[in-house]
């Protein structure tokens, strides 16, 4: 099955980017997963402050680590064969952080369930980056930098292209 990823981290620098935001969306838009870190990442850039801060959903999206490393493993193993598109390589970077399990302790790990095997397909293509842009203009920019709507973008214009 292939799922779209989007994520929202603290710094465009990504030796200094913590993950803030991690969702999936499934090619038939079945299902989707979406979760936050709670707490934040401490120090997040300007931008970060100003265009993704204020987007976060919080409430039951808002997870400490242990709790998003276990649900994202929980979801990946319920899904066979999975392979995650994103359209950027920071994206896999840092959904492999949450994999992993972030800093947690090893016995905070043992709970989380195993890793499970994902092939990645990292979408380089010059349209598809352009559809992107017309689709937020056609659906307006209000929620970009929301990783879930910005997921669904990818699906969706990924979808677009590849049957046309």
């Amino acid at each position: 099955m292939h799922l779209f990823l989007n994520t929202e981290f603290s710094d465009q620098n990504l030796l200094k980017a913590e993950l803030i935001s991690l969702a999936l969306v499934s090619e038939d838009g079945a299902r989707e997963l979406y979760f936050e870190r709670d707490p934040l990442p401490e120090r997040c850039s300007a931008f970060v402050r100003r265009h993704v801060i204020p987007l976060l959903d919080r409430g039951p999206s808002a997870v400490p680590d242990h709790e998003f490393t276990r649900r994202l493993r929980a979801f990946m193993r319920g899904i066979k064969d999975p392979i995650v598109f994103c359209d950027y390589p920071g994206d896999k970077f840092l959904m492999q952080v949450g994999l992993t399990g972030f800093t947690l302790p090893r016995a905070q790990l043992a709970d989380c369930g195993l890793i499970p095997a994902i092939r990645w397909n990292i979408v380089d293509d010059a349209e598809l980056v352009a559809r992107i842009e017309r689709w937020f203009a056609a659906h307006g920019e209000v929620r970009r930098h929301h990783a879930l709507v910005d997921a669904r973008a990818l699906r969706d214009c990924w979808l677009v292209r590849r049957w046309r």
